[in-house]
């Protein structure tokens, strides 16, 4: 029998450190046996791990996770702000997984595994592909109906005008664009034109 030292020196010989795999099996009140990474997402992997709990059962759970920090790469769209708009829309009608836990210092997310598959491209079938479109255009409005107090992020301010939320966004991704040392035309010309047109609408949410 495979003992979990075992388990979690294979795991981190598969690029999962032990202390990763000893925070999934604490969160998830189990031992991990199984990682299986799946392609996709750029920097964020993505982890399908099965969790053996005190009952024998095997829980299969979804782990995103960065390896970047931060501070360093100068990003605020961390996994730390991703959890909290999970956590904000559960109990909504967007559908979302349930948050196992979130690590205190790495960036890291473990949840309940959805089944399915995120490649539309896959879909050759139109009528398919038109009900998953409508299901996603569905889902966004109901997104856009959620109580932004729900959020809670310090960084956020639900009652604040719709110019300044608008104008604190461009800001945002403006600082992305610039901090990645890349100039494009295109880009500084999207920006100019997104600033010059920014919504007169004053109400708040």
């Amino acid at each position: 029998m495979t003992t979990a030292t075992e388990v979690s020196t294979e795991l981190e010989a598969n690029s999962l450190s032990s202390e990763l795999v000893e925070w999934i099996g604490d969160a998830a009140s189990g031992t991990v046996i199984s990682s299986d990474r799946r392609p996709g997402g750029g920097r964020r992997e993505a982890w399908v791990v099965e969790v053996r709990g005190a009952d024998g059962v095997v829980r299969p759970l979804f782990l995103r996770y960065d390896r970047l920090d931060p501070e360093e790469k100068g990003d605020d769209f961390t996994l730390h702000r991703e959890a909290a708009f999970f956590r904000a829309l559960s109990g909504t009608a967007v559908p979302v997984p349930d948050i196992v836990g979130v690590h205190p210092t790495e960036q890291a997310i473990l949840s309940e595994l959805v089944p399915g598959q995120a490649w539309f491209s896959r879909l050759h079938d139109e009528d398919q592909r038109v009900s998953v479109a409508s299901d996603f255009m569905r889902i966004l409005a109901e997104m856009h109906r959620v109580d932004p107090h729900r959020l809670g992020l310090p960084d956020q301010d639900p009652d604040a005008d719709l110019r300044v939320l608008v104008h604190r966004e461009i800001d945002t991704w403006e600082k992305v664009y610039r901090d990645s040392g890349t100039s494009d035309p295109l880009i500084d010309l999207g920006l100019d034109w997104v600033r010059g047109h920014v919504p007169t609408w004053t109400h708040r949410w």
